[in-house]
C-alpha cells in the first residue's frame, strides 16, 4: 500500500486544525478490500488555547498512533489523521467489525491511558478521506507552499528577509491572460508575457512579482488569490519561487 503522505493546515468549523493524509491512497482507494471505516478518537491532555497538542504530548500521540497500527496489524490500513478543537482523530478503513474495533481501542486505550472513542460504520464509497481528509484545490496550493517554504529552510534559509517572489501562470487565450493580469493588479505587478503557439494546450504565459516573506502564511494570502483568478480565466496557476538567502 502507499505511503505518501501529506500534511496541511485548515480551518474546520472556523477552528484551527491540521490534517495529515495518505496522498497515495486516493489512487487504491477502489482496490482496497476493507469497507468499514473505523474513527478512534483521544482527548488532548492540555491542549492550546487553538485547541492543538503541545510539549511532550506529540510523542505520546505519536506512540498512541503506534498502538493502534500495531493492533489492527493487517486487518487496517490507516489514511490519515485530523487535529482539531483538542481531539486527535485517527483514520482507518478496516475489515473489523464494530466489536472488534472496539477491542482495538480498549486494548490501546489501557496501553496509552488516553480515553478513546470508536466511530464505525460502513464506508465502501470511501467518504471520510474524500471528504474530511483530502485536500480542497486552495489546501492543495497550501500543500505546494508548505513544500517551498521547507526546500528554502532545508536550503539554510531563516525566510525573516523580505525579497523578489515569482508567480507563473497559463491560459488558453490572450484576452484571459489580460483579464486575469487585470483582476491581480493589487497582488502582483507584471514582469512579462510569452506566447507560445507550439504547446499543447496553446499557452499563453505571464509572469508576475511581488515582494514579500516566502513562509507560506505569509505567501498564502497571494497564492491562493492568484489560484483562484486564474481558475476564473480558465487557466492555471502554475506556483512560485524566490531566491534562497541562506544564513
Amino acid at each position: 500500500m502507499s505511503d505518501h503522505w501529506e500534511l496541511y493546515p485548515c480551518s474546520m468549523d472556523e477552528r484551527m486544525a491540521f490534517v495529515a493524509y495518505d496522498h497515495g491512497f486516493a489512487e487504491e482507494a477502489d482496490a482496497l478490500p476493507f469497507a468499514n471505516y473505523a474513527g478512534i478518537r483521544a482527548p488532548l491532555r492540555s491542549p492550546t488555547d487553538d485547541g492543538l497538542p503541545q510539549g511532550g504530548e506529540f510523542e505520546a500521540l505519536g506512540q498512541l498512533e503506534g498502538l493502534l497500527v500495531e493492533a489492527f496489524g493487517d486487518a487496517a490500513i490507516q489514511v490519515g489523521r485530523v487535529t482539531v478543537g483538542g481531539y486527535r482523530y485517527f483514520h482507518f478503513y478496516t475489515g473489523h467489525d464494530k466489536d472488534a474495533c472496539r477491542a482495538v481501542m480498549e486494548q490501546a486505550s489501557e496501553a496509552s491511558g488516553y480515553e478513546l472513542g470508536l466511530a464505525h460504520e460502513s464506508d465502501p464509497e470511501r467518504s471520510h478521506y474524500w471528504q474530511t481528509l483530502y485536500p480542497s484545490a486552495d489546501d492543495w496550493q497550501v500543500i505546494q507552499d508548505i513544500r517551498v517554504e521547507q526546500s528554502l529552510r532545508e536550503g539554510g534559509d531563516p525566510l525573516s528577509e523580505p525579497r523578489e517572489i515569482k508567480h507563473w501562470a497559463y491560459f488558453p487565450t490572450a484576452d484571459a491572460r489580460a483579464a486575469f493580469i487585470g483582476s491581480v493588479a493589487d497582488l502582483t505587478e507584471l514582469v512579462s508575457v510569452r506566447d507560445d503557439s507550439e504547446a499543447e494546450d496553446g499557452r499563453f504565459e505571464v509572469i508576475l512579482r511581488h515582494v514579500g516573506r516566502p513562509d507560506y502564511r505569509s505567501m498564502n494570502p497571494v497564492t491562493l488569490g492568484l489560484r483562484r483568478a486564474a481558475e476564473e480565466m480558465g487557466g492555471r496557476y502554475d506556483g512560485w519561487e524566490t531566491q534562497l538567502l541562506a544564513d
